[in-house]
């Protein structure tokens, strides 16, 4: 799974894309979310014990209808190292940050450019059609009706 998938910046911390990242069934992901009630991707890092973290997860997984499925398991574990190195990873970027003569990193620049192209593409595309300006310094309203 690529961590350059999983945004951290989003509303939910990258926790679905985490999840749907591991090839998890929409099932499995809903029932582990709403047994354990987690929102974000730091409730799920940080819910299983770093120290242990496989018997933790395989605690918090037994707790759900398939917990005998080895393949779910195998996919919670894909998830949650994932997971934590995302998480891990935009720490270290929020360290590097503080000096503003350092480039954007590459995630925050996607997300700028999203949010810009959300927000401003359909607007501009409309008054560029909307609009027949000229932008010729001589041409003006009334130089049209004459000859």
């Amino acid at each position: 799974m690529s961590l350059s998938k999983i945004d951290v910046l989003s509303d939910d911390r990258g926790l679905l894309a985490c999840l749907e990242g591991a090839n998890l069934h929409k099932a499995w992901i809903e029932e582990f979310t709403k047994v354990h009630k987690i929102s974000t991707l730091d409730d799920f890092v940080y819910l299983v014990t770093a120290s242990d973290w496989e018997k933790s997860l395989s605690e918090l997984i037994s707790i759900t209808s398939y917990k005998t499925d080895r393949i779910a398991g195998a996919r919670f574990k894909s998830a949650y190292l994932a997971g934590s190195q995302a998480l891990k990873q935009s720490l270290q970027v929020q360290q590097v940050a503080d000096d503003p003569d350092q480039p954007l990193p590459e995630s925050t620049t996607q997300q700028l450019n999203r949010d810009w192209d959300k927000k401003y593409t359909a607007f501009v595309g409309k008054l560029l059609l909307t609009r027949r300006t000229h932008f010729e310094p001589g041409y003006t309203e009334s130089s049209k009706s004459s000859p």
